[in-house]
């Protein structure tokens, strides 16, 4: 009787490895690798493309986690930020009228994926977008929803991630609602290194 010798072929064992990959470390992996000037320069893109950083950002959390885990705006009390802008003049605002800064990272799980200061004209939104702004950890965009914002975009930098705690761009924008087009919001937001890219 003739023993039947059994062959192993690598490329089918290696086929099978990637198919016992979860997809949740894989698109951490692409992230990851991405050189931080694509990753940046693909989130632009998709920032260019939507009024709203947070519906941006809520995408790229879903990529990263299979729990559907909502992005939360966590609040920073203190006055630190990118240098002084004429924000009532930005914001069409008369000199006396009241501006609130509003200073958040935003969260994807522990990941942070941005910081970002918001100045808005509280008499502009409504009394319920108010308290939540003060009150919750709920992000701007998704706050203010109902006024279906447009974005005005002022200015968009690349960062150097050594010398900004990873964040790798950075853009100023003035968010207007609907119904008047009247100006709600002045933002400055720095996006994380470790954002995943769009693949």
């Amino acid at each position: 009787m003739t023993a039947t010798t059994t062959r192993t072929d690598p490329v089918a064992l290696r086929q099978r490895a990637v198919l016992r990959v979860r997809m949740l470390p894989v698109a951490c992996l692409v992230g990851a690798l991405l050189p931080a000037a694509a990753r940046a320069g693909d989130l632009a893109q998709a920032l260019l493309k939507s009024p709203s950083a947070t519906a941006v950002l809520q995408a790229r959390c879903d990529r990263i986690s299979s729990a559907r885990i909502r992005i939360t705006a966590e609040q920073l009390r203190d006055a630190g930020g990118p240098p002084a802008l004429d924000v009532h003049r930005l914001l069409d605002l008369p000199a006396a009228d009241p501006v609130v800064l509003r200073h958040v990272r935003l969260h994807c799980g522990t990941m942070v994926l941005s910081e970002a200061w918001n100045w808005y004209a509280p008499e502009r939104l409504t009394p319920m977008m108010n308290e939540t702004l003060e009150r919750t950890e709920t992000p701007f965009g998704r706050a203010v929803a109902a006024t279906h914002f447009t974005r005005t975009r002022i200015a968009s930098v690349s960062l150097d991630p050594r010398a900004s705690g990873g964040m790798t761009l950075q853009n100023t924008a003035v968010l207007h609602r609907a119904s008047d087009d009247a100006p709600i919001a002045l933002v400055v937001e720095r996006y994380d290194d470790r954002v995943p890219a769009q693949r």
